[in-house]
């Protein structure tokens, strides 16, 4: 499991994409993250530049740079922006199944 610091850190660095912290424990360990990008390509494109580093990076399982213990919930796109949400395995064991489904409900996935 990462920190909030270390997910921030050069080790997780991008470029066309933004992370975002949704629910980390006391001790700043990152249970659920997101990353937000950008969908819209220009003409002649056939995917984003955040798409395309996405795809590479975070949803690469074998990528160093896909944190490990986490898995893609969803990706629910609004308005040219697709929210892809990360879990932990913690999060998934330990929280209540109703929990889950009311987070899930609250993100959109």
């Amino acid at each position: 499991m990462v920190t909030e610091e270390m997910l921030f850190s050069k080790q997780f660095k991008f470029k066309h994409f933004l992370l975002e912290v949704l629910e980390k424990d006391e001790k700043k360990n990152v249970l659920v993250f997101a990353a937000n990008v950008v969908t819209a390509t220009l003409p002649g494109q056939g995917m984003s530049a955040g798409h395309i580093e996405i795809n590479r990076t975070l949803w690469n399982q074998d990528s160093p740079k896909r944190p490990e213990g986490y898995w893609v919930l969803g990706s629910p796109e609004q308005n040219g922006i697709m929210k892809s949400v990360f879990v932990s395995d913690e999060w998934l064991e330990n929280t209540p199944k109703d929990i889950q489904n009311q987070k899930r409900a609250e993100w959109g996935v």
